[in-house]
């Protein structure tokens, strides 16, 4: 057994193995049902479906491959499917030189392995940073939906047997020239047709008895990718079975002053000094739990979200019937289209006190930093930091509204907004009130700002 290759075996046959659970088909008794979107298992179960075990052969380097399935609670044999598979399938052109696989086959089949290695075949384990095994089955895990389409005018598949069935059809279309010629690019489909000139080599005397594996979590690991369902309900969709989104009843259960839609928080995450996971561990979320809540794919509990909100600065603008953020922050204009959007929200669209670059009166400014300085009405100041010499900071007169330019500013008074940006970008709970605390040691200052403008 081969570990964690690198090389792209073209001059021998190599064939990808993969197994998982599926991700858009599952069974109720003896009946399939489908779904548009991935579900988890749990979500899954509340409707009483359970999964499907996905097992696949792909060619390397080309789209040919051979899929079967099997309910969770009966899986086949890994020696059974690849036997069948080189037996049947004739794109696969028999048992190849190499197969790759991942290290949760491996771990969970060791007694499969090492029947392939002593009857030739190198069993290569895909190293962490091999991509072309999670290619194949992340293919594979599609190709059901275009097995469902292909069976739309026949009687619908109504079980596993039939899917299987189904499958076998589609393999065998994928062998014609003219299916290759269409779809693949030409160099793939030339690798097609080289592959398909091999001379068949029939199947390995495999030994088929009982299940040869163990299943575990790892055949779901695509879950953890996957945000919360919300309400599921299975549907009729032309004599076949669908899951689908609940429909709302219609009455909005939104607590006023918060909002579904993110974009606000999104938008000033986008130009936060710290990551993600700084700002996560601020407001007690995980990171995977804010990155869904930031795209709008699910809530996050609501004592968490009143963190966040006011982390963010975020106020709920009856008037607009949106979220709004106020100052004062320290945020960073980490490309231009960030720092521009992010200015324009907070300035509520340039209704500005002031807006300027402070400079000292004496000594150097700042070798990393440039520091736009504004405040809108009605609400306190705040800087965004903008990277010296990007093309941001070449732009600032051009791109952000309402902007006056530099100006010279007592070098004690500039010193101290320096090093309050420095601390409001070290910890995110600092960072409001890093700028409050400005806002009241400058006051005098802020409020001829205000005057001059």
């Amino acid at each position: 057994m081969t570990s964690s290759p690198t090389r792209q075996m073209s001059e021998e046959r190599t064939h990808h193995f993969y197994v998982a659970t599926a991700k858009f088909v599952f069974a109720r008794g003896n009946s399939l049902v489908w779904s548009s979107d991935p579900i988890r298992a749990s979500d899954a179960a509340e409707l009483g479906l359970r999964p499907l075990i996905l097992y696949g052969l792909t060619v390397a380097g080309t789209p040919i491959h051979w899929l079967g399935y099997a309910p969770s609670g009966r899986p086949r044999a890994f020696a059974d499917f690849v036997h069948e598979a080189w037996t049947s399938a004739a794109g696969l052109r028999g048992y190849p030189d190499a197969l790759l696989i991942n290290r949760h086959i491996a771990g969970a089949a060791p007694g499969f392995v090492t029947s392939l290695t002593k009857l030739g075949v190198d069993v290569v384990i895909a190293g962490p940073t091999d991509k072309h095994l999670s290619a194949s089955l992340r293919v594979a895990q599609q190709a059901v939906v275009e097995t469902r389409f292909r069976a739309r005018k026949q009687a619908p598949m109504a079980s596993v047997d039939d899917l299987n069935a189904e499958s076998a059809k589609m393999h065998a279309s994928h062998l014609k020239p003219g299916w290759r010629g269409g779809i693949a690019p030409r160099a793939t489909a030339a690798r097609c047709e080289a592959w398909m000139s091999l001379p068949s080599r029939g199947a390995l005397p495999l030994g088929t008895g009982g299940l040869d594996w163990t299943p575990g979590p790892w055949l779901s690991a695509w879950e953890a990718t996957l945000s919360p369902a919300g309400p599921l309900t299975l549907e009729d969709e032309d004599g076949v079975t669908c899951v689908r989104a609940a429909e709302a009843d219609g009455l909005d259960d939104t607590p006023t002053g918060t909002r579904q839609d993110p974009w606000a928080a999104k938008l000033v995450v986008s130009a936060w000094p710290n990551d993600l996971t700084g700002i996560a561990n601020a407001v007690g979320l995980t990171v995977r739990e804010l990155r869904w809540y930031l795209a709008g794919s699910a809530p996050i509990p609501p004592k968490a979200e009143v963190r966040l909100r006011t982390l963010l600065g975020l106020h709920f603008d009856a008037h607009s019937d949106d979220d709004r953020p106020d100052g004062p922050f320290v945020l960073i204009a980490h490309s231009t289209r960030v720092g521009v959007e992010v200015y324009e929200a907070v300035s509520h669209g340039g209704d500005l006190e002031y807006a300027f670059e402070p400079l000292p009166q004496r000594g150097p400014a700042d070798p990393s930093w440039r520091y736009l300085l504004f405040q809108a009405y009605g609400s306190d100041p705040s800087v965004l930091m903008v990277p010296r010499g990007s093309r941001t900071a070449e732009r600032l007169g051009e791109r952000f509204i309402n902007f006056e330019g530099s100006r010279q500013v007592r070098t004690a008074v500039y010193r101290d907004l320096v090093s309050t940006c420095a601390r409001a970008c070290a910890v995110p709970l600092d960072n409001r009130a890093e700028m409050t605390r400005f806002a009241q040691r400058q006051r005098e200052f802020l409020t001829e700002c205000c005057g001059e403008w």
